[in-house]
C-alpha cells in the first residue's frame, strides 16, 4: 500500500490532505460543542450565584421578622415591671442564636461562642465566647433583647427572682442536663445573694447560654457547681454587652 501511494504523488497527496484537513462539518459540531458547553458553564454559574443571593435575603427576611415581633412585644408591656413581655422560649435557638441579636437603635459588638469542648465521657470541659463581626447559621450568638433593659441596682424580691428564672428558661429541664433546672431551693439560694437586678439577669442569662450550648453539643454538665463555673467564662462577655446596650439608649434617649 505505501508503495503504490509513492508511485502516485497526486493520490498521495490527496490522501495526506484528506486525513489532515477536516471536513467542515467536524470543524462547524466541534466549535458548537465548545460554545455549548462554555454557555451551560456561564449558566450553572449564574444560577448558583442566584442561590446564594436568594439565601442571603431570605435570611434578611428572618431577621426583619424577628426584630418585628420583638417590637410588638416590648410595646405590649410595661418595660420596667412586666417581664412577660419577653417570652421567647429557651428550648428555641433564637434565644441565644443571632437570629435576635441586631438592635433597633445602633451598632453593636456580637460575642458568640466560639469554642465547646468535650472530655470523652461526653462532659463539658470548656467553653470560650469572643466578639466577632458576623454570625453563622450554626452559631450561638448573645440575645441583645435579653439582656438587662438598664442597670438597675435594686435587690429584687424572690418573686421576681422567680419570674428572671423562667424567663431564661432555668425553671424547665434542659435536654441534655434535665436534673439542672431550677428548684425552690434554687430560687432561696439566690434570694439570699443580695445581688441586684441586673447581676441576676447576667447570672441567669449566662446560664441559660451554657445549658443550650450543651444540649447543641450533647454535653453533660455534673452539677449546678460546674454550671456556675462555665456561666462565669461567659459573664464577662454579658456584662461589656450589657453596658454597650445601656449607653446606647442613653444615647439615644430610649
Amino acid at each position: 500500500m505505501i508503495e503504490t501511494i509513492k508511485a502516485n504523488p497526486i493520490v498521495s497527496l490527496v490522501i495526506v490532505c484528506s486525513v489532515v484537513i477536516p471536513s467542515t462539518a467536524s470543524i462547524t459540531s466541534f466549535f458548537y460543542s465548545n460554545q455549548l458547553s462554555n454557555t451551560i458553564s456561564k449558566y450553572d454559574a449564574q444560577i448558583a450565584m442566584i442561590k446564594t443571593e436568594s439565601a442571603k435575603k431570605l435570611k434578611l427576611l428572618e431577621i426583619s421578622i424577628a426584630q418585628l415581633k420583638g417590637n410588638s412585644a416590648k410595646n405590649s408591656t410595661d418595660k420596667v415591671h412586666d417581664f412577660k413581655a419577653k417570652t421567647t422560649d429557651i428550648q428555641n435557638p433564637s434565644i441565644v442564636s443571632h437570629v435576635n441579636t441586631k438592635m433597633d437603635y445602633g451598632p453593636k459588638t456580637i460575642f458568640v461562642i466560639s469554642g465547646v469542648f468535650l472530655d470523652k465521657n461526653g462532659k463539658l470541659q470548656n467553653l470560650t465566647m469572643e466578639k466577632s463581626k458576623s454570625v453563622k447559621d450554626d452559631d450561638i450568638a448573645v440575645n441583645y433583647d435579653l439582656l438587662p433593659e438598664r442597670r438597675e441596682d435594686r435587690i429584687p424580691q424572690r418573686n421576681e427572682i422567680h419570674k428572671f428564672a423562667e424567663l431564661y428558661d432555668l425553671t424547665k429541664p434542659s435536654k441534655e442536663n434535665p436534673s439542672l433546672r431550677f428548684k425552690e431551693g434554687d430560687i432561696a439560694y439566690w434570694s439570699e445573694q443580695q445581688l441586684s437586678v441586673w447581676e441576676i439577669q447576667l447570672e441567669f442569662y449566662s446560664r441559660s447560654i451554657v445549658l443550650k450550648t450543651a444540649d447543641l453539643n450533647n454535653a453533660l454538665i455534673p452539677s449546678q457547681g460546674d454550671l456556675s463555673h462555665f456561666a462565669q467564662k461567659l459573664y464577662p462577655s454579658l456584662y461589656e454587652a450589657s453596658r454597650e446596650k445601656w449607653k446606647l439608649k442613653i444615647n439615644n434617649k430610649l
